[in-house]
Parts: C-alpha cells; structure tokens; sequence
C-alpha cells in the first residue's frame, strides 16, 4: 500500500482486503473501545476526528 509505484490493481484488492479484515478482525470495535468513551462524554459537541494513514477511509466512513 505504501508503494506508490502500483498503478494495477493491486492497491485496490490490497485496501478492500483492509476493510475486510477491519470488520471481520475487531479493527473498529478496538478504535471505537477507545474513542467511544470520549465521545460520550462530549454529548452533544460537534467533534472532528483526524484519520492519518487512513487505506481506503474505511473507518471514516464506519464513523
């Protein structure tokens, strides 16, 4: 993913494989463990929330 020269397909299988093992492997649930409690206690605030490295944005787009 880090290869910028890949110009087949091969970045996109990798980041749909990402995605893959992000739902299925408790990729979110262990951000979310750890994000949801700041959040909660935040009711009502707009809050913004930086994805560095993000892959294909899967987790932004779960948020």
């Amino acid at each position: 993913m880090d290869d910028f020269s890949i110009t087949d397909d091969r970045l996109g299988r990798a980041l749909r494989d990402l995605q893959v093992v992000n739902r299925w492997l408790g990729g979110y649930a262990g951000t979310m463990a750890v994000l949801a409690p700041y959040l909660r206690a935040r009711p009502g605030r707009r809050m913004r929330v930086l994805d560095l490295g993000t892959g294909g944005a899967d987790f932004p787009a779960y948020l």
